[in-house]
């Protein structure tokens, strides 16, 4: 993929790709499902409040503390989508 050609078309469909996708995060609403873990982790004040408020939850940890570690940086949705 040396051609010159060949990278402005893998640059030209990457960066479609990407704005594509942008255009859709920014009008996607939350599903109820989406902002029921968004609202658990922003919620929950520590790990282990978090952990306790997960105890009935069939989802793996590993999303809700990724979630809970960026709701410390910002409460806005957006930052999960």
């Amino acid at each position: 993929m040396n051609h010159p050609a060949e990278q402005k078309y893998v640059i030209f469909i990457t960066l479609l790709y990407f704005t594509i996708s942008l255009l859709g995060i920014m009008h996607h609403e939350l599903w109820l499902d989406e902002a029921h873990h968004w609202l658990l982790a922003l919620d929950s004040g520590s790990f282990s409040e978090l952990f306790y408020n997960m105890r009935h939850e069939g989802h793996p940890m590993l999303w809700n503390i990724l979630l809970f570690l960026l709701t410390r940086i910002t409460d806005n949705p957006f930052g999960m989508q």
